[in-house]
């Protein structure tokens, strides 16, 4: 049985204190404060991200489980910052584990002693330790004027660019919302035509404790759709969860979504896929590098 290459899938996301000591506020009596990013020249931010992703395929009788499992440490390092607080950041990837199975073949990638990875782990070994990417990015987390470092051929889907965490421009306040709505397209069966379909995420500030701004997240398909094969291109892009923001510091400390999603009749005959995905992002301890190339500890 063939499937959805779930590999391909997986592997092209590879390729981001006003309170202290005192209960949470609620409603009308908490203080509205600026949730904003803070960046520093030579400032270099490291994650430890793990992405998790089970599939349950279901053709007529038939049922595979592959799954997708990627541990890895990313950075972006601050290259200069402008007066508007914004930053030209460079991403990396500075280490990988993966262990794909897929119609029934298992394959395991570990940066740190495969020197020479299957062909198809070279795209990410080829990554490892080398900026791959170039951007602006603002104090509220936009993103702007990508630039390919590893191939200058490649276009870079901004949708795809998940390095941090989209914040309001106005104040918020505990028990406060914002939303971000976000245009995708899809791919029309059979068409060289796309359709362009609207998500909204949704942003709660559920607590502010210590300066550490407790933020739930959840998605929101707009757009009725009525075709699995439509379904299928968002079978990936409706997370939730919650995020944790250090106001004092500027920093996203860290993010934990999940996603469970299903399918059904999306080939000929009958046919399902059940999706669950545990995404982790934490920050780690290195925050400044010396010019020299050499971490300090914060």
């Amino acid at each position: 049985m063939r499937l959805y290459n779930i590999t391909s899938i997986t592997l092209a996301t590879l390729a981001a204190s006003l309170f202290f000591n005192q209960r949470p506020l609620l409603g009308d009596d908490a203080e509205s404060f600026l949730l904003r990013y803070k960046f520093q020249a030579d400032q270099v931010i490291r994650y430890e991200v793990s992405l998790h992703d089970d599939y349950v395929v279901k053709i007529g009788e038939l049922t595979e489980e592959p799954h997708s499992y990627q541990d890895s440490i990313k950075n972006y390092r601050v290259l200069s910052v402008n007066e508007d607080g914004s930053a030209i950041i460079e991403l990396m990837m500075e280490s990988a584990k993966l262990d794909l199975f897929q119609n029934g073949a298992k394959a395991k990638f570990d940066s740190q002693f495969d020197k020479k990875p299957q062909l198809i782990f070279k795209p990410i070994a080829s990554m490892i330790g080398r900026p791959h990417l170039k951007l602006t990015i603002s104090p509220t987390g936009e993103v702007s004027d990508l630039k390919p470092l590893l191939n200058q051929k490649d276009e870079p889907n901004q949708l795809a660019i998940d390095v941090l965490v989209q914040l309001p421009e106005e104040p918020v306040k505990v028990g406060g919302i914002w939303k971000e709505d976000i245009a995708v397209p899809l791919s029309l069966p059979g068409s060289p035509l796309k359709q362009m379909v609207k998500l909204q995420r949704r942003y709660f500030v559920r607590s502010v404790e210590n300066g550490i701004a407790t933020i739930t997240i959840k998605t929101k398909v707009l757009t009725p759709l009525n075709d699995p094969e439509l379904e299928m291109q968002l079978l990936r892009r409706k997370p939730e969860g919650s995020m944790q923001i250090d106001l004092k510091r500027g920093l996203l400390l860290s993010r934990t979504l999940t996603q469970k999603n299903q399918v059904v009749n999306f080939g000929k005959g009958a046919t399902q896929m059940d999706f669950k995905q545990l995404h982790t992002e934490k920050l780690l301890p290195t925050q400044i590098a010396a010019k020299s190339g050499e971490s300090v500890n914060r």
